[in-house]
């Protein structure tokens, strides 16, 4: 039997230090990025994009930021506000029709 078979290794396990080392770098880095993306981004934002469109511009970037991250498909209909309304529109038009017919199921 060799002498390497012979020692049992210790699982690895994380101290007290290495948890408040881990817990400190997490702090710094959202200490750093959570200003840059509250308040740059959006003073960016306000002198890029004209006043009336900046809630569609920040909706598009975060549908575009959401299919690149997450490789889903998001329509960037969603961000458009006439969008809403039209679909609000066909949604209520196809309440209406339903309740016409009695609340039945219509197969």
């Amino acid at each position: 039997m060799s002498a390497t078979a012979a020692v049992a290794r210790r699982p690895a396990t994380y101290g007290n230090l290495q948890h408040a080392a881990l817990s400190a770098f997490w702090f710094g880095s959202n200490f750093l990025w959570l200003p840059l993306t509250t308040v740059l981004i959006q003073a960016q934002v306000d002198s890029v994009v004209p006043k009336g469109l900046q809630n569609t511009a920040i909706g598009v970037a975060v549908i575009l930021a959401t299919r690149t991250l997450t490789h889903w498909f998001l329509s960037l209909y969603m961000a458009n506000d006439p969008t809403l309304w039209v679909l609000s529109l066909l949604q209520g038009l196809a309440f209406q029709g339903w309740r016409a017919t009695g609340g039945r199921d219509v197969a």
